[in-house]
Order: structure tokens, then C-alpha cells, then sequence
């Protein structure tokens, strides 16, 4: 059961992103129509211009699902990822909730931190692609050499900017997820890239 929402989470996208989404993964942008505030003109926010150039360093690779798609730029602000019951409060989405996407139950929202100095967390590379552990040794198999370049690329830079989270939220389609990665700026924002997946 949802909770009840106390602050917003500001999710800011591009247009281009917003009309992207909403034409090839509807059920995503149902869920954060619903979960997010979502503001008109996202490049108001000064921090917008550094997560366009985390998405400019993976243009030419797409998240390859049902559906592909590409990497769009975001920025969150508004709610404190590290903090847990903040930002599942701030989307209305219960710690221990439950989703179903594609025949498999699993948390309606996760959040994973990337490395962090004296920890063992997820790869950030591996938290942009989603893909499971067993999937991330096995590399190759998914991602091109120059893929695999990009990602790193883009890894590095999000990794500078600071505390690395990276998150999937299962829309209510039942087909269709976001996933995100997103590192946290001097500013108290949380810059880096997010895309779509599709599991029918």
C-alpha cells in the first residue's frame, strides 16, 4: 500500500526525454506523473547542464530490452536518497512494496549505492545497465566494446561528482520499469541519467 507523500521528490527532464518516454513507455510516465513532481523547463536548474554531459558521453548506446532506449539526462532534488523512508515517503511507495513486471514479483522501488571508498557496493556501470550480477560478469555478452567504453566514461564522471545511487521503479503497467543513476553535487542535487525498460 502506498504511503502518504510528505515532500515531493523534483524530478527534472527534458522535454525531449518527457515526449520520448510518454510515446514508446507509457506506463513509466503514468508512474512518474504520479510519483514525481515534474517541472516544465528542467535546464532551469544549473545542475542540469552536468547531467547532459553524463548522457552526452553515452549517446550512440541504448538500453536494450523489449523496447530500446536511449539515456536521458535527469536531476533529482527536493529529498536526500540516503535517506530511505525520505525519498520512498516522497514517492508514496511503501520500503516493503511490491510490484509485478513481467510475470516477476519484486520491490516496486530498489535503490543501490555505487562504490563508495572502503565498500563493496554495485558497480556504477552495472546499476545504468540493470543488470544482474551473474549478467555483469559476463559483459561481453551484452555490451559492445565501444558500449562498454561510454559506460565507463559516464561511470567516472558520475563517480567525481559524488555518492552514487542507483535505483529501479516497476510502473503499474506490470510491463515496464526506470531505472536510474544519480550522483549527489555539492549542490545537495542528484545529477546523472536514467532510462526505460520493457519486460512483457
Amino acid at each position: 500500500m502506498a504511503t502518504k507523500r510528505r515532500v515531493e521528490c523534483v524530478l527534472h527532464l527534458s522535454p525531449k526525454a518527457r515526449k520520448a518516454i510518454s510515446k514508446d513507455f507509457p506506463g513509466v510516465a503514468k508512474a512518474l506523473s504520479e510519483r514525481f513532481s515534474l517541472p516544465e523547463n528542467a535546464s532551469a536548474v544549473k545542475e542540469f547542464e552536468q547531467a547532459t554531459q553524463v548522457a552526452e558521453a553515452l549517446k550512440g548506446v541504448v538500453h536494450s530490452s523489449e523496447a530500446d532506449c536511449e539515456y536521458f539526462p535527469c536531476v533529482m532534488t527536493g529529498v536526500n536518497l540516503e535517506d530511505d523512508a525520505a525519498f520512498y515517503g516522497a514517492l508514496g511507495i511503501g520500503q516493503k512494496e511490491l510490484a509485478t513486471v513481467g510475470g516477476d514479483e519484486q520491490r516496486k522501488l530498489s535503490t543501490y549505492y555505487g562504490p563508495t571508498e572502503g565498500e563493496e557496493n554495485v558497480p556504477t556501470v552495472q546499476l545504468m545497465t540493470g543488470l544482474d550480477d551473474e549478467e555483469f560478469e559476463g559483459l561481453d555478452e551484452y555490451l559492445e566494446p565501444d558500449e562498454q567504453k561510454a559506460l565507463g566514461k559516464a561511470a567516472r564522471l558520475l563517480e567525481k561528482t559524488g555518492t552514487v545511487i542507483g535505483g529501479v521503479l516497476c510502473a503499474d503497467d506490470e510491463v515496464s520499469k526506470l531505472i536510474f543513476t544519480v550522483a549527489r553535487g555539492k549542490s545537495g542535487a542528484w545529477v546523472g541519467v536514467c532510462t526505460c525498460r520493457l519486460e512483457s
